[in-house]
């Protein structure tokens, strides 16, 4: 099984690469940089990633409740197309950088739609994808630990959906899905803040983690909002990351 699993996840990542490769070369007139590749593909493939209704069939068999089955379902069923193209009612952002312990980089989303005063029916799918420097001897492995919050406005999305919340940052890989269909104050100018934290791990290591990031908000079926082109329009109208220095 996992012969094959190996051999059409590759076959994935080939696709994956040309995709990011063309956007790299459109949006920044260079190619992916070489030390970033891996990291993206990593996130990418994992992006689409979701439970389904696999994970309601699993909890009858087994009589347990669903938010305990994340040991077996992992990050879930992927669904790579999802992240490979945009629609009218989905946007995918991608970022990357690089972290020091006890640093963070806050990255700013865009949302200028009326939450307010319609039900808007609305999803959030964070990964965060990096590699960390090992320390063998020691059980908690990792030198360094990367990992993201949602800032407040938090109230756009209360419900997590798949996994909890503990075990996702426990690897290298943070993949998390919120969404939310309230009413809530908002105004259009207003915007949803992710912080991607840095911090000492197995060891007291100073150097700079690179990291990959995908944000994807869309809204449901049969509502009425062109999302792609209002957060695109917005983004290009913004500052790019700021660096604070303290995680």
């Amino acid at each position: 099984g996992t012969s094959d699993a190996t051999a059409q996840i590759t076959h994935e990542a080939g696709k994956c690469f040309d995709v990011l490769s063309e956007i790299f070369i459109n949006e920044t007139g260079h190619s992916i940089p070489s030390n970033y590749a891996a990291i993206l593909l990593k996130g990418m493939l994992t992006h689409g990633a979701k439970w389904d209704l696999c994970a309601d069939e699993i909890s009858r068999l087994t009589q347990l409740p669903v938010n305990r089955l994340q040991r077996w379902l992992g990050n879930g069923i992927p669904n790579i197309s999802r992240v490979m193209e945009c629609t009218r009612r989905r946007i995918t952002l991608i970022g990357l950088g690089s972290l020091q312990p006890e640093n963070a980089h806050v990255y700013t989303l865009p949302l200028p739609f009326d939450f307010s005063s319609r039900l808007i029916k609305r999803r959030l799918t964070v990964t965060l994808s990096y590699f960390s420097p090992i320390v063998p001897t020691k059980q908690r492995y990792r030198a360094s630990q990367l990992w993201f919050e949602i800032e407040q406005p938090h109230i756009l999305f209360p419900d997590r959906q798949n996994t909890d919340w503990n075990s996702v940052r426990r690897g290298t890989l943070q993949h998390e899905i919120f969404s939310g269909e309230n009413a809530v104050v908002w105004n259009t100018d207003d915007c949803m803040k992710i912080k991607v934290n840095c911090k000492k791990d197995a060891d007291n290591c100073r150097d700079a983690i690179p990291y990959g990031l995908f944000v994807t908000f869309e809204v449901a079926r049969g509502i009425e909002l062109d999302v792609y082109t209002d957060i695109v329009d917005r983004i290009r109208q913004m500052v790019p990351v700021t660096t604070i220095g303290q995680a």
